[in-house]
C-alpha cells in the first residue's frame, strides 16, 4: 500500500506512518526531513500557483494521481489519502468537535500517531445525510460555481444530463470524496480521472463567484469533493448491492487548537 499525505504550508501535524510521502505544494521549498520522502507536487503541473489557487488541497490528490500513472501496472493494490491535519482511523483519538457531525478533533499539542487501515479495499469517513447535494451546497457555498461545475461535467462528458441530475439531487456525501481515506487503486485511477477532466476544465473555463474569499476560493475543491463521493458512493452501493459495509467507514480526525473545526485556508 502506498500513503500519501497532502500538505499546503504546513508538514503533517501527526506521526505519519512508516513509509509515507508527503505531497508538498507550495512554491517554497519544504522543510527537509529524515523520516519521510516529500514530493514537490509543484512540479507535476503547468501554472501551478494559478491551479492551486483553485483547487487548494485537491491538487495533491492531482499529482497522487500522476504518480500512480508513471507507475503504470507496478502500482500498490491499495492507495492511502491523508492531509496534513486530517486523517481517517479505526481508532478515536481526541474529542467530538462541536460543529461538524462524526469528526474528532485532537489537540494540536498532543502527539499522535494513526495505523492506516488495511482490513479492506475502502476505508472512509462516516456518511453524512446532507438532504441533497445541491441543497447543501447552496446554503454554505455560492450556488453559482455548483452550476458552473456541472457544465464542466457535461462538456467533458464525466455526466450525461440525467447523471447531472441524480448527482445534485444525490442524498448522502463522504467526506473528503476520494480525497481522503484509503482506496483500491485500480478504481481510484478512473474515478479520479474523472473528477479532474471536471475541476480542470472549470480552471480553463471559469472563475469563482468569490476568489478573494478564502474559504469560497476553494469552490472547485467542495465540488470535486462531492463529485468524488458520488462515484464512490455509486460503485460501493452497485457493488455490495446497495448495502455499504460499515468496515469500510471509520473516524474522521483534524488536529486544531480547540473543539470547534475551522475550515483550512
Amino acid at each position: 500500500m502506498s500513503v500519501y499525505v497532502i500538505c499546503n504550508s504546513e508538514m503533517p501535524l501527526y506521526r505519519l506512518p512508516e513509509g509515507a510521502k508527503v505531497i508538498w505544494l507550495n512554491s517554497e521549498k519544504a522543510p527537509k526531513s529524515d523520516e519521510f520522502e516529500i514530493i514537490h507536487g509543484y512540479d507535476f503541473c503547468d501554472n501551478p500557483e494559478h491551479v492551486h489557487n483553485y483547487l487548494a488541497g485537491s491538487l495533491g490528490a492531482y499529482v497522487i494521481l500522476q504518480l500512480l500513472l508513471e507507475e503504470g501496472e507496478k502500482v500498490p493494490e491499495k492507495t492511502t489519502i491523508w492531509q496534513y491535519r486530517k486523517f481517517v482511523s479505526q481508532t478515536k483519538f481526541g474529542e467530538p468537535t462541536k460543529n461538524y457531525p462524526g469528526m474528532y478533533s485532537v489537540n494540536k499539542g498532543n502527539e499522535v500517531a494513526p495505523v492506516v487501515s488495511d482490513t479492506s479495499d475502502f476505508f472512509f469517513p462516516s456518511l453524512l445525510n446532507l438532504g441533497s447535494i445541491i441543497n447543501h451546497y447552496s446554503s454554505v457555498h455560492h450556488l453559482e460555481d455548483f452550476y458552473k461545475y456541472l457544465i464542466c461535467t457535461l462538456e467533458t462528458g464525466v455526466l450525461n444530463p440525467k447523471g447531472t441530475l441524480q448527482f445534485s439531487n444525490f442524498k448522502f456525501l463522504i467526506p473528503g470524496g476520494i480525497e481522503l481515506g484509503t482506496f483500491k487503486t485500480d478504481w481510484w485511477k478512473v474515478a479520479a480521472e474523472k473528477v479532474f477532466r471536471c475541476n480542470l476544465a472549470f480552471v480553463d473555463q471559469f472563475k469563482v463567484k468569490a476568489p478573494d474569499n478564502p474559504v469560497q476560493k476553494r469552490a472547485v475543491a467542495f465540488c470535486s469533493e462531492r463529485l468524488g463521493s458520488y462515484f464512490l458512493l455509486m460503485h460501493l452501493s452497485n457493488t455490495n448491492k446497495g448495502n455499504i459495509p460499515m468496515s469500510f467507514m471509520g473516524t474522521m480526525h483534524t488536529v486544531s487548537e480547540g473543539d470547534i473545526y475551522l475550515p483550512g485556508r
